[in-house]
């Protein structure tokens, strides 16, 4: 038996209701602009983690051959029942650094990487063309989010739960006569479901990095900043040009790290996240204060970018 003509108006209206604020085609342009953003941040936290750790083991290891610094194994270390072997640099100033440090920005690399599959599956979601191939992207996009949140348990933070059950799409035939509509309106829910169960764990995640990047700083700058007080005595002591250009040269490597604020990319993709979350859930965020935010994280992570060419420049032999 077919629907009535009322029972189909009915099912038409509630269906527009949910289009009548907000088209779906509305949010392509976001959120594949997020998914971009995220997928700059990524490559350039990568570049920055290589060149960083890249430049500060060169620097201790110069600090070793040059003798300014005793390399020795830590106690309990290098041992036939010991867990690990590590080496490290004394200073002279009586401060110890690993002479082959892990990577500086590991955890905000890994952290990235696993939004930016997060976000590309957010992208095939608002892309997909039939109902059964939203749900299917919405189900990946779940499956994405529990491993950002266990990403996240690694790298220090509180495992956030994550609803895995699976999504649904309503079936029946009155809707297979509207299905560009029942098409759109799904996408809208499974944007829904899916960035409302992001949010907490992206919220943990901007808190992890914002840890982890203070700690990772700490790693590069004392030797950096040793560096530049080197370069400056070796200066004054002999003020040829070629002491000059190894002084500015650190000076600046020094500064480009000073400026690089891979915490502030976090925030600001945070920022951009729970905005797109809290318009489609119909909160107080006009869709317009959405895409600013997410704007502001794209500038910040095309910041961040040249920041790591500049300094991959500055350093041409890592």
């Amino acid at each position: 038996m077919k629907p009535s003509w009322s029972a189909r108006s009915a099912l038409t209206g509630a269906l527009l209701l949910g289009l009548t604020a907000c088209s779906v085609t509305d949010y392509q342009q976001p959120i594949t602009r997020f998914a971009g953003a995220t997928k700059d941040a990524e490559a350039a936290l990568d570049a920055l983690n290589t060149e960083v750790t890249s430049a500060y083991t060169d620097l201790l290891r110069a600090q070793a051959m040059a003798g300014e610094g005793l390399v020795e194994v830590p106690p309990g270390d290098c041992l036939f029942s010991s867990t690990q072997c590590r080496l490290d640099l004394l200073g002279r100033d009586g401060q110890t650094q690993p002479l082959t440090p892990p990577a500086a920005l590991g955890n905000m690399t890994a952290l990235m990487a696993s939004i930016s599959t997060y976000a590309d599956n957010l992208v095939a979601l608002v892309s997909a063309d039939t109902a059964a191939a939203v749900a299917a992207n919405v189900n990946a996009t779940l499956g994405s989010i529990e491993s950002l949140a266990e990403t996240v348990a690694k790298a220090g933070g509180d495992k956030q739960p994550v609803d895995l059950s699976a999504y649904t799409t309503p079936a029946g035939e009155a809707v297979l006569w509207i299905v560009g509509q029942y098409t759109a309106s799904v996408k809208l829910d499974g944007l829904r479901r899916a960035t409302e169960e992001a949010q907490p764990v992206i919220a943990e995640a901007t808190s992890v990095f914002e840890q982890a990047a203070a700690l990772a700083a700490n790693i590069p700058k004392d030797a950096m900043a040793q560096e530049v007080s080197q370069r400056l005595a070796a200066f004054d002591a002999s003020p040829t040009q070629e002491n000059l250009d190894s002084l500015i040269n650190s000076a600046d490597q020094f500064n480009q790290f000073l400026e690089a604020k891979p915490a502030d990319v976090f925030a600001k993709m945070n920022v951009a996240h729970e905005a797109l979350t809290r318009q489609l859930q119909g909160e107080d965020v006009s869709l317009a204060e959405a895409v600013a935010r997410i704007e502001s994280f794209a500038a910040e992570a095309e910041s961040l970018a040249k920041i790591a060419k500049a300094f991959a420049a500055a350093n041409p032999g890592t």
